[in-house]
């Protein structure tokens, strides 16, 4: 506590709070760095990336874990045309599948094959990857447009509806009318004499799963 109260009355001792953090933070930043390649090199040799999800979940909130799930799907273009082999996949409830990262052992082969060649050589290609802290970086802000959006949505579902297996699936919830309402919303931007074209087909009145559930009882 001492140290909070002498910082607070001495702007020195707080710059040299500051420059520690500076420090430490870039000193984990690169310690990272090298974990991530350790631990790509552990599951090219031996097939194993237990480690890797379970490091994550310990470091908690406030740690870019995505930028480090990034990371280990690669570009090609960062390990000359082939990526490490492993996905991150989200959780997907519909098959009541948790978030996890998948492999592909046939190209984790491939990579076992080039790693064994010249090791020092493929250490010093990961290492010269971009680093994780690259990756998942915050876009900066392009605007709005509400009416491409709208299309967009329109687009999107009345494909939905067209689609027999996806209309009828439980996990769809799309109300006709309100679909005709967003169709009429994305016509208004047009003029009489110049309809737009939002790529989608005209809203037709479709019976979701549920709907058609609701009106067997």
């Amino acid at each position: 506590m001492s140290k909070l109260f002498e910082a607070t009355s001495n702007g020195d001792k707080l710059k040299l709070m500051g420059d520690a953090l500076v420090k430490q933070h870039q000193s984990f930043k690169e310690n990272a760095h090298y974990w991530c390649v350790s631990a790509a090199l552990h599951y090219i040799e031996h097939g194993d990336y237990t480690e890797i999800p379970r490091v994550l979940d310990a470091l908690g909130e406030g740690f870019k874990a995505n930028a480090v799930r990034q990371w280990f799907a690669l570009p090609k273009k960062e390990l000359g045309n082939s990526t490490l082999g492993l996905k991150w996949l989200k959780k997907d409830k519909a098959a009541g599948k948790p978030a996890r990262f998948e492999a592909d052992t046939d190209v984790r082969d491939a990579l076992k094959v080039r790693y064994e060649a010249d090791k020092d050589a493929f250490v010093a290609l990961l290492l010269g990857c971009q680093p994780w802290f690259k990756f998942d970086k915050e876009k900066e802000w392009e605007g709005f447009d509400l009416d491409a959006e709208l299309a967009k949505l329109l687009k999107r579902a009345t494909g939905i509806t067209a689609d027999a297996e996806k209309r009828t699936s439980k996990l769809t919830k799309i109300d006709p009318r309100k679909l005709a309402g967003l169709q009429h919303l994305v016509q208004m931007r047009a003029t009489p004499s110049a309809p737009v074209d939002s790529g989608a087909p005209a809203a037709v009145m479709v019976e979701t799963a549920a709907e058609a559930s609701a009106s067997v009882h």
